[in-house]
């Protein structure tokens, strides 16, 4: 994501350095230097992150957002009433039994640990047995229970009884369970989310076994919000962030411009370092382009600041342009393995030109 930081005023820097003259009568000459403040780019944490995380905002704060696919659990009346294989397609009371199973959800690829702050579960259920479960005879009630767990932190559970609860034959019920996790107090995990389903269900009315009849639990976490990350960064590309610069300012310069330079300064808040290009292109065709080194950085890290010299012809094509456009990419990995960020980081790099003007003298 680009943001684009606007200027009052476009600040122009003059240095002299004047330099000595060899015989008293020649006329002086110096050399000035013209710097000139160009806006900032801004390269968003979500282009350090897997395609199924993104950045989201939650009221005024930021989040990241996970995205799971839904796991399918089958069961078929035989795997979950052992009395049942000898009862095949005979009419009898129906005996009573308990499905016991489980699901599983794998973190998103190259995420390795999230602290929750907010999400939820979506269940849906789906009786292909002749028979409801939960309510086989008047009177006779079962239950429905529902734990979500990630290794042995407990991330929510939930119970439904019988009487609340019908599940005839062919219909599909939809149940919600609220993760655990506040901003106040997320919840770090660092491994998949596992839901068991467990479901009772008692003797009831007379049915006609059928062993191969199934009962189906879908199961998706949904709208899975974290506070902070920790993600593999190997070779990730940097989209293009580009941005305009207004150089039409130094289109007044007396005297010979000699060269010039690129001053990059860097703020990196994250242990990724690797290449980092950026280009400057005037409105006339005239490209300016530099590949550099990102030094890895840290949330404490200082900014940095990198010199990259033009030649005469290079500051030349570009001086006096009101619409150049600096595009800057490039491909970053963590030296150190996993990498933990938030939702609000940045990589800011501030853009400058400087142009050397050669004047006096003959």
């Amino acid at each position: 994501m680009l943001h684009r930081r606007s200027h009052s005023a476009l600040a122009v820097v003059l240095l002299f350095a004047v330099a000595g003259c060899d015989l008293p009568t020649a006329a002086p000459r110096w050399t000035t230097t013209w710097a000139l403040p160009a806006d900032s780019t801004e390269v968003s944490v979500a282009d350090l992150l897997p395609d199924n995380v993104t950045v989201v905002d939650v009221g005024s704060e930021k989040a990241f957002e996970a995205s799971f696919g839904t796991v399918p659990l089958v069961k078929t009346l035989g795997t979950v009433c052992n009395a049942c294989y000898a009862l095949e397609g005979q009419r009898v009371p129906k005996p009573d039994f308990t499905i016991v199973d489980s699901s599983t959800a794998d973190l998103p690829v190259d995420v390795f640990a999230l602290d929750i702050v907010g999400g939820a579960v979506d269940f849906t259920l789906t009786n292909r047995f002749s028979f409801d479960p939960l309510n086989p005879a008047p009177g006779a009630y079962g239950w429905l229970r529902v734990v979500i767990r990630s290794g042995q932190t407990i991330l929510a559970r939930d119970s439904v009884p019988g009487d609340a609860m019908t599940l005839p034959y062919g219909v599909a019920r939809s149940h919600t369970v609220t993760l655990g996790g506040t901003p106040a107090a997320p919840v770090r995990i660092d491994g998949p989310i596992t839901v068991v389903v467990t479901l009772a269900s008692p003797m009831g009315d007379s049915v006609t076994v059928n062993t191969a009849e199934e009962i189906s639990v879908d199961v998706t976490p949904r709208a899975v919000r974290a506070s902070r990350l920790t993600v593999n960064v190997t070779n990730r590309d940097l989209p293009p962030h580009s941005d305009v610069i207004d150089l039409s300012s130094m289109n007044d310069i007396t005297g010979t411009i000699s060269g010039g330079a690129i001053i990059l300064g860097i703020r990196n808040p994250f242990t990724v370092g690797g290449s980092l290009s950026i280009s400057l292109r005037s409105p006339d065709g005239a490209q300016i382009a530099r590949t550099l080194t990102l030094p890895a950085g840290g949330p404490n890290a200082p900014e940095t600041t990198l010199r990259l010299g033009l030649t005469e012809a290079e500051i030349n094509s570009i001086l006096g342009q009101p619409n150049v456009v600096t595009t800057v990419s490039g491909n970053v990995s963590s030296p150190t393995g996993a990498v933990t960020v938030l939702p609000t980081q940045v990589i800011i790099v501030k853009t400058s030109v400087e142009a050397a003007v050669r004047m006096g003298g003959n």
